[in-house]
C-alpha cells in the first residue's frame, strides 16, 4: 500500500515536471517569435526610412536641377514643368510602395531608375536648348537681314525722291523749252504767213448754168463768194498755201459739216484746237487777189455772220457779212 502511494507520488512529480518543461518551452519559444517579429519589424521601419529618406533626397536633387534649367523661354519652361510633373507622379507611386511595405527590393529599383529618368530628362534638355540656340541664331541673322533690307529699302526710296525731283526738273525743264518752241514756232509761222484782207464778200446762189449770181436772200443764198487780196511777205517764198475759213453763224456756232478741227495761236502763242469751215490751196507768187467759193452744204438764215481767214495758225483777215 505504502509503495503504491509512493509509485504514484513519483508519477505525478513526473508529470508537473514534464509539463513545467513543456509550458517553459513553449513560452521561450513565444517569446523569441515575438522578439524575432519585433526585431524585422524595427529592420522594415528601418528599411522605410531609408528609402523613404533616399527617395526625397533623390527627387530633391532632380527637382533643383531641373529648376536650374529654366530659362527665359517659355517652350524650355513648359517642358521642364511637365518633367517635374512626371517626377512628383514617380515619386507619389514609389512613396505607395514604401508605405505598403509588400516589396522594398521593387521600390528600391523605382528609385534606382529615376537616375535613368533624369538622364533622359538631360537630354531633353540639352536638345531643346540646341534647338532654341539655333532660333535664336537664326532671328538674329532675319534681324540683321531685315535691318540691313530696311536699309536698302530707304536707301532706294531716297534715290527714287531724288530721281522724282530731277524728273521733275527735266519734265519743267521740258516744258518750258516746249512752250518756248511752241511760241518760236507761233512767231516764225507768224512771220511766214500771207497778208490777207477780205476785198469782197458776197452771197451767192447757183443759177441753173451753173454759174454763181449775187444774193443777200438768206432762202436764195447756197453760201458765199470771198475775194482775197494777197499781200508780198519776204519771207514767203512762191509756194502753194493753205488757207482756212470759219464762218460763225449768226447764233455764233462754227458751221462745218464734220469735226474740222484746226490749230491755232492765241496773243500769248499758246496752242489751241478750232473748228474751222473749209480748206482752200491758193498758189502765191506774191501780191494777188484769190476769189473762193464757200458752199456749206446747209440751209442759211437771215442774220451776220463773222467770216476768219487762217494761215499758219494765225487770224490774218476777218469781216462779217449780213444775209436777209
Amino acid at each position: 500500500m505504502t509503495v503504491n502511494k509512493k509509485n504514484n507520488s513519483i508519477a505525478i512529480w513526473i508529470f508537473l515536471t514534464l509539463a513545467l518543461l513543456g509550458t517553459a518551452g513553449y513560452l521561450f519559444y513565444a517569446k523569441y517569435e515575438k522578439e524575432k517579429v519585433i526585431l524585422e519589424q524595427k529592420q522594415l521601419l528601418a528599411d522605410q526610412e531609408k528609402l523613404t529618406y533616399e527617395l526625397n533626397n533623390k527627387v530633391d536633387a532632380m527637382m533643383d536641377e531641373l529648376d536650374e534649367s529654366k530659362d527665359e523661354n517659355s517652350q524650355l519652361s513648359e517642358m521642364v514643368d511637365a518633367q517635374k510633373l512626371e517626377i512628383a507622379q514617380q515619386k507619389k507611386r514609389i512613396s505607395g510602395m514604401i508605405r505598403s511595405q509588400k516589396d522594398l527590393q521593387a521600390a528600391q529599383t523605382e528609385i534606382d531608375e529615376l537616375q535613368s529618368l533624369m538622364s533622359g530628362y538631360r537630354r531633353q534638355i540639352e536638345d531643346m536648348k540646341l534647338e532654341i540656340a539655333s532660333l535664336t541664331a537664326a532671328n538674329t541673322e532675319l534681324v540683321d537681314s531685315n535691318v540691313q533690307l530696311t536699309t536698302r529699302v530707304i536707301e532706294i526710296q531716297e534715290e527714287n525722291d531724288e530721281l522724282l525731283t530731277v524728273k521733275g526738273d527735266l519734265e519743267m525743264q521740258k516744258d518750258l523749252l516746249s512752250k518756248s518752241n511752241e511760241e518760236l514756232n507761233s512767231r516764225v509761222n507768224k512771220a511766214s504767213a500771207i497778208n490777207l484782207d477780205f476785198a469782197e464778200v458776197d452771197g451767192i446762189r447757183i443759177r441753173s448754168n451753173g454759174s454763181p449770181a449775187k444774193t443777200r436772200s438768206s432762202k436764195k443764198a447756197t453760201g458765199m463768194q470771198l475775194c482775197i487780196d494777197l499781200s508780198d511777205n519776204a519771207l514767203v517764198s512762191e509756194a502753194q498755201e493753205t488757207l482756212y475759213l470759219r464762218v460763225s453763224s449768226p447764233g455764233g456756232e462754227t458751221i462745218t459739216t464734220s469735226d474740222k478741227v484746226m490749230q491755232v495761236y492765241d496773243a500769248a502763242d499758246t496752242s489751241t484746237d478750232m473748228l474751222y469751215s473749209a480748206s482752200y490751196t491758193v498758189d502765191y507768187s506774191g501780191a494777188d487777189t484769190e476769189c473762193i467759193l464757200w458752199e456749206p452744204g446747209l440751209p442759211l438764215s437771215p442774220g451776220n455772220y463773222d467770216i476768219e481767214l487762217y494761215n499758219k495758225g494765225h487770224l490774218m483777215a476777218s469781216t462779217s457779212y449780213e444775209f436777209r
